[in-house]
């Protein structure tokens, strides 16, 4: 099958809006942490929180010591919050943070990347919105690993719905790579996502493999499967392209559209 990637870049400013679900009362997790300035002397971590730390600290002896500053302390918070979403969200996986970029006045929220030992080729990212609240911070998170184990089912379902409705020889690849809320996990449901009742944001190719037409037929066709698509209200950003069925490296027609 020929393999296309479209890729889908969603700007900081809109992490959490534009790539947020948008299902009537949907909401993200949030999630109340209360400061607690009894804590002296030793912290104790695990492992994994010690390599964190150290990775992001200048004051490596000391972490090994466990005596870590405020800021150190609140990293952690966030990271026990982060693996106890993520553990949640996503019940069948197993994850290690690797990375973290606390918020910051340039950086508006907390970033941590992370890897899973089903796919050890990749990376994903998990964004925790931090606001002040009257009993400590609240903590609003989303992440994008639901891709890696929704997209490739997600383009094979709208490629055999596609092939059902038309003659042609039709390939479909997908990349969900925006950060989404706790209710696009493990259990997303794709029929709701193909019946247009969950907006996943994502970028899709649907490659047509044709013979070599005038300039018209190609807008017909087109009209024709944008039509398909915009129906069932599949959410989305779409390249169509034309390939000569002789010569697949031949893009013979191409445009985009979004539904």
């Amino acid at each position: 099958m020929l393999k296309k990637i479209a890729v889908i870049v969603c700007g900081i400013s809109i992490l959490l809006t534009s790539c947020s679900l948008q299902k009537e009362n949907g909401s993200m997790e949030k999630k109340e942490f209360k400061e607690d300035s009894s804590m002296t002397g030793k912290y104790e971590m695990t492992v994994e929180q010690e390599e964190l730390l150290r990775s992001i600290s200048i004051d490596e002896e000391d972490v090994r010591e466990g005596k870590l500053s405020k800021w150190q302390i609140e990293v952690l918070r966030q990271y026990d919050f982060a693996m106890d979403y993520l553990k949640k969200k996503y019940p069948s996986y197993t994850f290690k943070i690797i990375n973290c970029e606390q918020k910051n006045k340039l950086n508006p929220y907390t970033t941590f990347g992370f890897v899973s030992e089903s796919y050890p080729e990749g990376y994903y990212k998990m964004y925790i919105d931090v606001k002040e609240g009257e009993g400590g911070n609240i903590y609003t998170p989303e992440d994008n690993f639901y891709g890696e184990i929704k997209e490739e089912e997600f383009a094979e379902r709208l490629q055999n719905l596609m092939q059902e409705e038309f003659e042609d020889q039709i390939e479909v690849s997908t990349n969900m790579t925006c950060v989404m809320g706790k209710e696009i996990g493990e259990e997303l449901n794709l029929d709701m996502v193909l019946q247009g009742e969950i907006k996943i944001d994502h970028s899709t190719m649907i490659t047509v493999r044709s013979k070599v037409l005038e300039e018209e037929a190609y807008n017909k066709k087109l009209e024709e499967l944008e039509k398909f698509i915009k129906k069932r209200k599949i959410y989305g950003s779409y390249t169509i392209e034309f390939v000569n069925e002789s010569n697949t490296d031949e893009i013979l027609y191409e445009d985009h559209f979004f539904s």
